[in-house]
């Protein structure tokens, strides 16, 4: 085993010492970008583990500014590789960890972890949300705090998404506020079910965020047409275009300006939340596909297909049907999945699908369009 990935406790205050020298200059740094208001009440020392929503990809490090102790985060494997990524995660003793399955090299590095005397960080969700509401938890997290039996503590990271919604490329300016209540104790004796319906309410954060904490910055519609893919008025697939703070239809003329809490507001003065249009645009989807369940539900652009850290499976057009995902080149099928082996898929940044078909992980890169789709119209078609 790598010497950083050794649970003992003389790496976890190797760990802590590396954190406390680059703390300070990082609220320097970060101070023109970003403030952190914070309360820690995670003692000083001993055991912990640390429950965060998962909001942006800087989640680690606006809770690193917030607390005291050093937190072990666990983290998706392929950030682990060569790189300054892979380094930083490597030199602040992140855990790396397979998605979306059971992984017992990670569970026992964590439970090494916690019996050196470390503070563990867990994202129960698994993936950052794209709405700002809190995302299903993880299966198997309930059944995880009843054996470890340590103080659990929940932080909530509020106005993150109107910081960095993850349809947008880059983040704002303004204010997060890092909420850590607990301890919490959990053991045997506690349900799995009741141990989860306590930590998704602890985690529940309001998506629009809170009004006295200021968010900054211009170019707010830049990447949302990555989640918002149809039209709020006319209901033109794939056809609205960025501009500034402005998204506009060219089927229909319709322009929405886009403030900092995702809110859209036509030229009429009249405002929709985000949350309410993604719902709408849904079900008007799924109306669309009950009315007519036969032929292509989706299909991509070119796409390009890799098995992930592997060779290239083939490039065409993606296609899904109600019972199978296929990727297709000049007419022809090159690769092709039921959707009973699909046991996993999600976004990773912009246009990138990650998919598990069977106990092989691909990745579809995307060039257009948008990616939110294809998740959740694939777990629609799935749990049918």
């Amino acid at each position: 085993m790598s010497d950083w990935l050794t649970p003992t406790p003389e790496n976890a205050a190797l760990i802590t010492r590396r954190m406390n020298r680059i703390r300070p200059p990082a609220r320097v740094l970060l101070r023109p970008l970003i403030q952190v208001v914070a309360e820690d009440p995670i003692p000083e020392t001993g055991p912990a583990i640390l429950l965060c929503n998962h909001v942006t990809m800087m989640d680690p490090v606006l809770v690193g500014l917030a607390t005291r102790r050093a937190v072990h985060w666990m983290a998706t494997e392929t950030l682990f590789g060569p790189g300054v990524l892979g380094a930083a995660h490597k030199h602040l003793g992140a855990l790396p960890k397979v998605r979306f399955r059971p992984d017992m090299r990670a569970i026992r590095l964590l439970r090494g972890w916690i019996e050196a005397g470390a503070v563990v960080g867990i994202f129960p969700e698994g993936e950052r949300t794209w709405t700002g509401s809190l995302s299903p938890l993880q299966p198997g997290l309930g059944r995880l705090l009843r054996i470890l039996s340590v103080p659990v503590y929940t932080t909530r990271l509020v106005n993150a998404y109107r910081f960095w919604p993850r349809w947008s490329p880059r983040p704002r300016r303004g204010t997060i506020r890092v909420e850590i209540d607990g301890p919490l104790h959990f053991s045997r004796s506690d349900r799995p079910a009741d141990i989860e319906d306590t930590i998704a309410a602890a985690l529940q954060t309001e998506p629009t965020g809170a009004p006295e904490l200021t968010i900054r910055g211009g170019r707010r519609s830049l990447g949302l047409t990555n989640l918002l893919y149809a039209c709020p008025r006319c209901g033109e697939e794939e056809g609205l275009q960025e501009h500034g703070n402005t998204i506009h239809c060219p089927a229909c003329t319709g322009r929405w300006t886009v403030d900092t809490a995702s809110n859209l507001t036509d030229s009429d003065g009249v405002t929709t939340s985000l949350l309410a249009q993604l719902d709408r645009q849904q079900k008007q989807t799924i109306a669309l596909w009950e009315r007519h369940p036969g032929g292509d539900i989706l299909v991509s652009d070119e796409t390009e297909l890799a098995a992930v850290g592997g060779d290239a499976v083939g490039s065409g057009r993606l296609h899904l049907t109600p019972d199978a995902l296929s990727l297709r080149s000049a007419g022809e099928v090159c690769w092709k999945a039921p959707l009973s082996e699909i046991t996993h898929v999600s976004v990773e940044f912009q246009r990138v699908l990650e998919l598990r078909v069977r106990e092989r992980a691909l990745r579809a890169t995307l060039t257009k369009g948008s990616a939110w789709r294809w998740p959740w119209s694939l777990q629609w078609w799935v749990s049918r």
